[in-house]
């Protein structure tokens, strides 16, 4: 009998309307007090948290009704062995909103059902992502396009290319009226990425990386 230890949990990102997926093995936990669930785009989306045998306490930040969701999940209907448990998901909502906040389940499983119902995926981080920035929907010049910009800011993200020439690669995005601001929490270099227009996406689709220049390399060149 197999018996697999590795859980992986499917949040949506309130900040850039992604499906992150996070590998969390299940020894490694037990050893720990929590494990942070953060996307790639920097947004903290929930924190896990070994609670006894079989039993994980998972503690998620909704956007939809702005309070802090406490779940606890059983291990056993989603990890197992046998047929039967590779296709077993477990879904976590908002109670409130009753709206759904991501999966619990096998990798294999997670991707099985997002390329079945890829269309409904895309729809629930939409709502997501409208549910976290609403109070700038009639600031946002262009949100269609900021949502694809973002998007693309988020893809080149997952590659490791987004990061500062001072070394790091801790970066956060913030979302302006006109842009998205890029900034670097070790040195405070800044970046402004344009997003209103078309040429404006088609700009952002053509970069592989993206690179903050602190402000002492820009006085070193002048």
């Amino acid at each position: 009998m197999v018996i697999s230890t590795l859980a992986t949990f499917a949040l949506y990102c309130p900040r850039c309307s992604k499906l992150e997926l996070h590998d969390v093995s299940c020894f490694k936990l037990k050893m720990a007090e929590s494990h942070i669930l953060r996307c790639s785009c920097g947004q903290v989306q929930a924190a896990v948290t070994s609670a006894c045998h079989h039993q994980y306490i998972l503690s998620i930040p909704c956007a939809s009704c702005n309070t802090n969701h406490v779940v606890c999940l059983d291990s056993r209907r989603f990890l197992g062995s046998g047929a039967d448990s590779a296709n077993k998901l477990t879904k976590i909502y908002c109670p409130v909103e009753n709206l759904e906040l991501g999966f619990a389940g096998k990798r294999d499983s997670i991707e099985f059902f997002m390329n079945e119902h890829r269309q409904e995926v895309e729809r629930l981080a939409r709502e997501m992502y409208k549910n976290e920035y609403s109070e700038y929907d009639e600031s946002i010049e262009n949100p269609q396009v900021m949502l694809d910009v973002l998007n693309r800011v988020h893809d080149i993200a997952e590659t490791g290319q987004v990061h500062c020439r001072c070394g790091s690669g801790a970066i956060e995005a913030m979302i302006m009226p006109e842009c998205i601001e890029l900034y670097c929490r070790s040195c405070g270099a800044q970046m402004a990425i344009p997003a209103v227009s078309e040429h404006d996406l088609e700009t952002v689709r053509s970069l592989e990386s993206i690179e903050l220049i602190p402000s002492y390399y820009s006085k070193r060149k002048q």
